[in-house]
Parts: structure tokens; sequence; C-alpha cells
């Protein structure tokens, strides 16, 4: 029930954690070093601001699990009140 919408979550989360990687991560060190910019060899300018990726990512890996738990608990719900009638 709860697939469709959690998948992309997941899809556009792990979107922005490669954004994350490849506009600050991996080049954090020539960011720092350079103290405002930095310039990788294929002619791209990076900058610390690249570290914002991080918080959509993080947002929509909440979601997910939240949408996740949702549907444990209706799961769970829907098998607890089966229980109860067969008594």
């Amino acid at each position: 029930m709860y697939y469709v919408p959690l998948s992309i979550c997941l899809f556009i989360s792990s979107l922005f954690f490669y954004l994350f990687y490849v506009r600050y991560w991996k080049w954090r060190d020539c960011i720092e070093a350079a103290s405002s910019s930095c310039t990788t060899p294929d002619g791209d300018i990076l900058i610390s601001g690249g570290a914002f990726w991080i918080v959509p990512a993080i947002v929509f890996l909440l979601v997910s699990v939240v949408i996740f738990c949702l549907d444990l608990w209706g799961k769970r719900r829907v098998v607890k009140s089966d229980d109860e009638d067969n008594k």
C-alpha cells in the first residue's frame, strides 16, 4: 500500500545523497584548503554550499522512515484486531 511513496522518497533521498557526495564530500579537503571554492579537474567550481544537499537527503530519508513505520503499524493493527475477533 505504501510501497510507491516509500520508493519515491528513497529514490529522491538517494539522488540528494549522490549530489551531496559529488558536489561536496568528494572534494571537501580541497574546498576547506581553498577556504571558499575549489576547481575540479573537469573544470567544475565547487563551494562549501554543496554541503546543503545533505539537508533534503535527510528530510526525504526521514519521510521514508515515517512511511515505513506507518505501514508496519497499519499491518500490526490489522493482525491484532484479527486475533481479538477469534477469541
